[in-house]
């Protein structure tokens, strides 16, 4: 099982710039500021991990992309219930949900 990552060119460049990077177009910055305002610990990355979290976010990055519509893709890495007990997850998973909502 090997990561996805970008193709090298022969000089050992890589051949995806960051014109050529799929990016969600949701203001993820304002929904992380609005979930930080309700407590939640949360911040932005802009990685999102190797082999199939990443392989499911670039597929669904892609396939938007395909269509041409104005829809959005976000990928959520979510911890643990050893590290976030599921009562907090859950309250978290619906004050995310509601905040995409808001921001689409």
């Amino acid at each position: 099982n090997q990561p996805i990552v970008p193709s090298e060119e022969e000089d050992g460049t890589s051949a995806c710039t960051i014109e050529s990077c799929l990016h969600t177009k949701l203001g993820v910055e304002d929904v992380v500021e609005k979930l930080r305002e309700e407590g939640f610990n949360v911040q932005v990355s802009h990685d999102a991990g190797r082999y199939v979290c990443n392989y499911t976010y670039f597929c669904s990055l892609n396939s938007l992309q395909e269509v041409g519509r104005s829809l959005y893709s976000v990928f959520v890495h979510v911890p643990s219930f050893h590290a976030i007990d599921p009562a907090t997850q859950i309250r978290f998973v619906s004050a995310l949900i509601d905040r995409l909502a808001h921001e689409a």
